[in-house]
């Protein structure tokens, strides 16, 4: 496999299907976690009644949106990205439609896979609560809990590789969840280190579009000063600044799921097609 040439045909790929970047902003931040500050968690313990129940079934409601979304997406922008490397262009509304036949299968894969993640950082933290518990010394719980997540990092990261591989599986070749399971099970044996450059590529994506969205804040900066001198409102200048920052950030934001996307989903395309050879 040429890793270069992967990296190359995935921006292209991620520039030619800009329909797809609005996908690509539910992938790059995978499932997703928020956090709360003191003032929010006060403000909740204010909520009585029926207040606190609507409060809670509204936040519910919305990460349940927010985790469909990201799961259609996941297999638009896969059959998306194979179709353009075909020389085929694939409308939005299709890709739609694709991410929702395929629907269940995704969101399979990924609850077995974020499972088996909690599983085995659970299991990694039985020996931090033993030392808080006084069952351990702090020194060998802390030695213990290093040298396992040392040698749990090769399976967690062919864990990882899997998922992957069963997420493209499953949306190129048509399965189930099951069979895409037993086919990247197959189809990873000497393809890790093959794999791990996938992942770099990857990685350099993301850094990359992490500093373009950085950048976005220098022309919102400037444009907040300029506004705040012209009109001398602090809430109209906030406003000019935020919105001159918006729109390059968010497309940053789907162009790195997009290419994050491109990058693996070209990858396992490219090995199928030597396979085949």
């Amino acid at each position: 496999m040429w890793t270069f040439e992967i990296a190359r045909s995935a921006m292209r790929s991620t520039w030619q299907s800009r329909s797809l970047w609005a996908f690509g902003i539910l992938l790059a931040g995978g499932w997703g976690s928020g956090r709360s500050g003191g003032r929010d968690a006060s403000a909740i313990g204010d909520l009585r009644g029926g207040a606190l129940f609507l409060a809670v079934a509204g936040a519910a409601a919305l990460v349940a949106t927010v985790v469909a979304l990201h799961v259609v997406s996941e297999a638009a922008v896969v059959e998306s990205i194979r179709r353009t490397t075909a020389g085929d262009r694939m409308a939005g509304a299709e890709a739609w439609r694709l991410g929702v036949r395929k629907f269940w299968t995704v969101l399979v894969l990924k609850v077995l896979a974020l499972g088996g993640l909690f599983l085995v950082a659970g299991l990694l933290s039985v020996p931090v609560v033993g030392a808080l518990s006084g069952v351990l010394p702090l020194w060998g719980a802390m030695a213990f809990s290093v040298a396992a997540t040392v040698a749990a990092t090769p399976w967690l990261l062919s864990g990882y590789f899997m998922y992957i591989y069963a997420i493209r599986i499953s949306v190129v070749e048509s399965v189930g969840a099951r069979e895409a399971i037993l086919r990247a099970w197959h189809y990873l044996p000497g393809r890790v280190l093959e794999s791990v450059r996938l992942l770099i590529l990857a990685f350099i994506g993301q850094l990359a579009g992490s500093l373009c969205i950085l950048a976005t804040i220098a022309p919102g900066v400037a444009s907040w000063y300029v506004a705040l001198r012209w009109s001398g409102s602090t809430s109209l200048a906030l406003s000019v600044g935020v919105a001159v920052s918006a729109l390059p950030a968010v497309a940053a934001v789907g162009a790195i799921g997009t290419y994050r996307s491109a990058v693996w989903t070209l990858g396992f395309l490219e090995s199928r097609a030597e396979e085949r050879e």
